[in-house]
């Protein structure tokens, strides 16, 4: 996401289902359901992202905004100083 680069998500377990439904409304991305993996509907949703600008654009549009907002960097001091409050 922090490249601006549309993604094909595979949700495995934990917080990856909830996240990749989050980049799909975003339309970032597109999101496989672990047990509808496919050649065939990875292949699809590959040519999908490849050929819909929309993907691309969307990702451009939140890559940067994640940039402009500090990245992990940013995130990582954010957390160490409201643990270092507490």
């Amino acid at each position: 996401m922090y490249y601006g680069v549309p993604l094909v998500l595979i949700p495995q377990f934990a917080d990856q289902p909830f996240v990749a439904k989050r980049v799909a409304k975003l339309g970032e991305g597109i999101v496989i359901e672990k047990d509808e993996v496919t050649p065939e509907t990875l292949k699809q949703s590959v040519v999908k992202i490849l050929t819909d600008n929309n993907f691309r654009i969307n990702s451009e549009k939140i890559g940067k905004s994640l940039r402009e907002a500090g990245g992990f960097k940013k995130g990582v001091d954010e957390i160490l100083n409201l643990v270092n409050k507490n």
